[in-house]
């Protein structure tokens, strides 16, 4: 197990992004699930979304707004 540091801005985007989930479990009159995958495309997060899908609409997203970068630049725009 690893354990990160979080500033409060991502700590609370993080536990609004599981009130969004828990609600639509509640919509689907499904439980919540404790190790709900943050990153997946399944309405009930237990799926792994594809590495490749997410690289392609970074790449789709920079194109459309002009900016020459690609998902593995983003590490050099983390402080430590």
């Amino acid at each position: 197990m690893r354990l990160i540091s979080l500033d409060p801005t991502t700590t609370e985007l993080l536990a609004e992004h599981r009130q969004r989930y828990e609600a639509t479990m509640r919509d689907l009159d499904a439980e919540p699930a404790p190790n709900a995958l943050l990153f997946s495309y399944a309405p009930t997060a237990n799926r792994l979304a594809d590495p490749d899908a997410v690289t392609h609409r970074y790449s789709k997203m920079c194109k459309s707004l002009g900016i020459d970068s690609h998902l593995h630049a983003l590490r050099h725009y983390c402080r430590y």
